[in-house]
């Protein structure tokens, strides 16, 4: 008999009768494919995410320090982020919308002499 802390540790021992095979049916060739182009596929869309989150935390600090374009990194992390999020989508669709409005207000005074 051993103690609790050493006989936790130690190996597990294999019997002759137990197999030691991986639980996807035992031989190299039967083992799960992985597609390289679904893996590729897959690093992109986190890739994209991942960078879309950096510029959106970015383009945050940029709203309050002077030296950083905060509305640019904004606009580019959430572009970058509209492919994967319904929510990104609809935030930089109301960016769009927001600048076309300032826009027609803008050229608006201008043809009416500044007023």
């Amino acid at each position: 008999m051993t103690n609790g802390i050493a006989g936790s540790y130690a190996p597990r021992h294999v019997d002759a009768g137990e197999s030691r095979e991986p639980a996807y049916g035992g031989r190299a060739e039967d083992a799960p494919r992985v597609d390289p182009g679904r893996m590729k596929q897959i690093a992109m869309r986190v890739g994209r995410v991942v960078l879309g989150v950096a510029f959106l935390l970015l383009g945050v600090v940029g709203l309050f320090l002077p030296f950083l374009q905060g509305i640019l990194f904004l606009v580019i992390g959430l572009t970058l982020l509209s492919s994967e999020s319904e929510y990104a989508r609809h935030c930089l669709q109301w960016l769009r919308d927001a600048v076309e409005r300032r826009r027609h207000k803008a050229l608006g005074r201008a043809s009416h002499g500044g007023k």
